[in-house]
């Protein structure tokens, strides 16, 4: 009797712990079941939100961009060819002076007046002896060799004495002038400096040509030939400086470049060329950012922000039928904030231009994004 009871009491709990077992797998199976749905979820229920553009096929102009600074075209060292003293500077440097302009006032060198005032004495002492001797002979008390001596001792005396002229000697106080219109670049003596003779005293700069010195990246060295035009682009002299729209400054032309590269700077140095008419607001020592013209590519222009780079290469979005579709590209040329790109575009298609950061191939898209 107690037998049967317990082996009761024993198939009871099997049975329960069957239905327990049981009830934890459909459990299991259930909840297994809920995951591979939601795993399952299709992507393409996510829709993104973008702004487009229209393709648009043309004609880009390409530039190489430099940067360097504003220079005259030519300068020349102002001297004078004696000794003196430098008496009055009225300019400064960065001042604009007219041809013939007073730029410096010189006195004359004591020793160098001395020395004229000897060339004068001994022009006198010759002219005198060579008036005696010719009296002489024509008493018949001087020979012909001693007329002849005479006459080469003034001649000697004279021609040192106009060469002492000829550099400034004996003319006392003397004008250093203007022989053009320039910019004083530089000044190199101070008031009472006591000069030597040919000691540049200033550096004037003409102003009829400019010389933009430009420095360009050697790997765009082959792209740049002389005569190309070039257009100049004012630096603002501190963050934030300039209006936009009135950066550009100049036109000028490449005049000349170098197949070496500085080793100071690591760039190719070019020389542009700026008349004075179209040198606009150039200033000397001015710093400019130039566009050199070396041609132009056909390409889609598209917003620079349009274009995605990955190790796939660059590529845009196109949007057909509500989604997203990659579509490679080689990009050819930037101009103002845009890219013209090569490659199979559907002109048809707008061209994601903003949102497409998070794009996937076939993601569902919408209009909205600002």
């Amino acid at each position: 009797m107690k037998k049967n009871r317990f082996s009761r009491r024993v198939t009871a709990a099997a049975v329960a712990a069957g239905v327990l077992l049981a009830g934890g797998a459909a459990l299991m199976l259930k909840t297994g079941a809920a995951g591979k749905t939601a795993a399952s979820q299709p992507a393409q229920d996510v829709v993104a939100s973008i702004a487009s553009v229209a393709a648009v096929r043309t004609r880009v102009p390409v530039s190489v961009t430099a940067w360097g600074d504003v220079a005259p075209a030519q300068s020349e060292s102002m001297s004078l060819p004696r000794a003196g003293q430098l008496v009055a500077l009225p300019v400064v440097v960065g001042q604009r002076v007219r041809k013939g302009a007073v730029l410096a006032r010189v006195a004359g060198d004591p020793a160098s007046e001395t020395g004229y005032l000897g060339a004068q004495n001994a022009l006198r002492l010759a002219q005198g002896e060579s008036q005696r001797v010719q009296a002489l002979f024509k008493l018949q008390l001087a020979t012909v060799s001693q007329v002849e001596a005479a006459r080469k001792t003034e001649q000697d005396a004279q021609a040192a004495l106009d060469a002492l002229r000829k550099t400034g000697a004996g003319a006392g106080e003397t004008a250093v002038t203007a022989p053009f219109d320039g910019v004083v670049m530089s000044i190199g003596a101070a008031l009472g400096d006591r000069l030597a003779a040919n000691a540049p005293i200033l550096q004037l700069g003409r102003v009829d040509m400019l010389r933009v010195n430009l420095g360009i990246e050697p790997v765009r060295r082959a792209a740049v030939h002389v005569g190309d035009d070039v257009s100049l682009t004012a630096l603002p002299s501190r963050t934030g400086d300039g209006n936009p729209a009135q950066a550009q400054v100049a036109q000028g032309r490449v005049a000349s470049l170098q197949d070496l590269v500085d080793p100071k700077t690591q760039l190719v140095n070019a020389v542009v060329q700026v008349p004075a008419a179209s040198a606009g607001s150039l200033v000397l020592g001015m710093r400019v950012q130039a566009g050199i013209s070396t041609g132009s590519v056909d390409g889609w222009l598209v917003p620079r922000l349009a274009v995605l780079n990955d190790d796939q290469g660059d590529y845009i979005y196109q949007v057909r039928d509500g989604m997203a579709h990659r579509v490679s590209v080689q990009p050819r040329a930037e101009v103002h904030g845009q890219v013209a790109v090569d490659g199979a575009i559907d002109a048809a298609l707008p061209v994601v231009s903003v949102g497409n950061y998070e794009l996937k191939e076939g993601m569902k898209v919408r209009e909205g994004a600002k």
